[in-house]
């Protein structure tokens, strides 16, 4: 039986934790790395993904033990979002208010972390089979090319405004989902149950 999904942490709150805990990330890029480590380790992806996000980092001290709290939360979130599907996954992304800037630099991120999450998750013959599919290696080079996105809309009029969010809307929902596909797509590899999770 699936779990029930919960909430994300809010985005700020998330990243201004990672900062006071000396962890250097943002929300976006976290999110990525997590939902990357959770496509070629499934379940167990929490406990792998949590001892490579800390570090080194002392978990006694209040910033870290904060951090770590969050960031569980993250862990057990996401996946049962993304075994959820389509109508439950989301990416952890800063809200409307923010500017189109920073949502674009976040998603950069956001896809930036996701390929470093595969690298965590990149162990043994197994995992290397998934990456070696076709849908995975368009998903992967499609990712690796929006961690280069940006966008200058300085001076840009009404209209423009408006088609650069409509651009915008479309490359997340293309990250979003590219997501779930890979994810899905792995499924012989992965174990079939959020209520095994580790973190």
């Amino acid at each position: 039986m699936a779990m029930a999904v919960g909430a994300l942490p809010d985005s700020a709150e998330l990243t201004l934790a990672l900062e006071f805990a000396g962890l250097g990330a943002c929300a976006a890029e976290i999110h990525g790395s997590f939902c990357g480590a959770a496509v070629l380790l499934g379940p167990h992806a929490g406990a792998v993904w949590l001892k490579e996000t800390l570090g080194e980092s002392d978990t006694q001290t209040a910033q870290v033990a904060q951090a770590a709290k969050l960031l569980g939360q993250v862990a057990l979130t996401s996946f049962a979002m993304l075994e959820g599907g389509q109508m439950d996954f989301r990416l952890l992304l800063p809200t409307d208010d923010e500017s189109l800037h920073d949502r674009t630099e976040s998603l950069a991120m956001w896809c930036q972390g996701f390929m470093h999450g595969i690298a965590i998750g990149n162990q043994g013959e197994e995992a290397a089979k998934v990456l070696e599919s076709e849908v995975a290696k368009e998903i992967i080079a499609d990712f690796v090319e929006i961690t280069r996105a940006a966008v200058d809309v300085e001076g840009a009029d009404a209209a423009e405004l408006n088609q650069a969010e409509n651009e915008f809307f479309e490359l997340s929902e293309y990250v979003r989902i590219s997501a779930l596909l890979i994810f899905e797509d792995s499924l012989d590899l992965r174990g079939s149950s959020s209520a095994d999770l580790k973190h």
